[in-house]
């Protein structure tokens, strides 16, 4: 059987009607009301998606008609089978298929990426960086090296390839 991949999560109750908001991981959450969705184990159907503002998006949840249905919904993660994706353009990637790829800046590997952070205004590339002594950037306690998506200049062969790091966000 094909891997369940996060594609959201109920944040909220929308109205009075049964409609939720949710945080989406994917760029196009309509794209996937028609796929077959899961949460706490259970197979339920989007309807409705309509984009709200930013990443989030407000859908109707078929069998749920009131606010008080939907409110014990919330925090609730969204996932379909990945082999049910829509089919991306050459160079197009989902985030979770990049995440372990080297990080290569002016021919330099200098780590891997670990995961996306989502904020409203950007989204980050959390590395674990290779050599510990690195200093450049935003580098937490933990030492990890966060660069802002804007600096890629590509992705492919599981590479990476990032321009210097200059768009520097600070993450606590």
């Amino acid at each position: 059987m094909t891997k369940l991949v996060k594609i959201g999560t109920i944040i909220s109750a929308f109205g009075i009607k049964g409609q939720v908001k949710i945080y989406s991981e994917v760029n196009d959450l309509d794209q996937f009301s028609k796929l077959t969705k899961f949460a706490n184990g259970d197979i339920f159907e989007l309807k409705s998606c309509k984009k709200h503002k930013n990443d989030i998006w407000i859908s109707q949840i078929e069998g749920f008609a009131s606010r008080n249905d939907i409110e014990k919904l919330v925090k609730t993660e969204i996932f379909c089978y990945q082999s049910d994706f829509p089919k991306l353009k050459n160079n197009e990637f989902y985030e979770f298929e990049v995440i372990g790829y080297d990080i290569v800046e002016n021919s330099v590997k200098i780590g891997k990426l670990v995961e996306f952070l989502h904020f409203k205004s950007t989204k980050m590339l959390k590395i674990e960086l290779c050599d510990k002594n690195f200093s450049r950037g935003n580098i937490d306690k933990n030492g990890f090296l966060f660069v802002d998506s804007r600096d890629i200049i590509s992705i492919k062969e599981g590479i990476i390839n990032i321009q210097n790091i200059k768009n520097i966000i600070t993450v606590s």
